[in-house]
C-alpha cells in the first residue's frame, strides 16, 4: 500500500472526525475508543497500525529527582542518619522505586524512574516526609 493510499484510508478521515490523527491514535493506545472501527481498512492492516502506535507512542520513563540535606547531632547521629534514608527508601512503591544516594555529607539526592511524573513527586514528597519524621523523632 502506497502511503497516499493509507492517507485516503486512514489519515484523512481520522483527521476529519478527531481534529488531528494523533489524537486518534492517542484513543487507540489508551483502550477509550477504537478510531479505526468506521474506517474501511483491513484487520491485518489495523493490527499494524495498532502496533505502531503502541511502540511509537509508549509513554517514556523520566527522572524525578529531589536534592535534600540531613543532619543529626545526638549520639546516634550516623546510625540515626542511615535509619532515616532506609525509612525514605521504604515509601518506594512498585511504580515509583525511591533511591538515596549520597552527594557529600550532609547532602543527599532522592530518585526515582517513573512513568507518571505527579506520582514520582508525590513519592519523593512522602519520602522526605518520612525521613524529616523518623529524624524529629530521634532528636535529629
Amino acid at each position: 500500500m502506497f502511503l497516499k493510499d493509507l492517507y485516503r484510508k486512514v489519515g484523512w478521515p481520522l483527521y476529519r472526525k478527531y481534529g488531528h490523527a494523533y489524537d486518534a491514535f492517542k484513543l487507540a493506545l489508551t483502550g477509550q475508543a477504537d478510531p479505526f472501527e468506521e474506517l474501511e481498512v483491513s484487520d491485518d492492516l489495523k493490527r499494524q497500525i495498532t502496533s505502531y502506535i503502541q511502540r511509537r507512542l509508549a509513554p517514556q520513563p523520566v527522572k524525578v529527582r529531589s536534592d535534600i540535606e540531613v543532619t543529626c547531632f545526638s549520639e546516634l547521629g550516623v546510625d540515626t542518619i542511615r535509619a532515616a534514608l532506609l525509612a525514605g527508601e521504604a515509601c518506594s512503591t512498585e511504580l515509583c522505586p525511591v533511591q538515596v544516594r549520597l552527594v557529600a555529607p550532609p547532602r543527599y539526592v532522592m530518585t526515582t524512574m517513573t512513568l507518571d511524573k505527579e506520582a514520582g513527586r508525590d513519592t519523593l514528597i512522602a519520602a522526605t516526609e518520612a525521613i524529616r519524621a523518623h529524624l524529629d523523632a530521634n532528636g535529629g
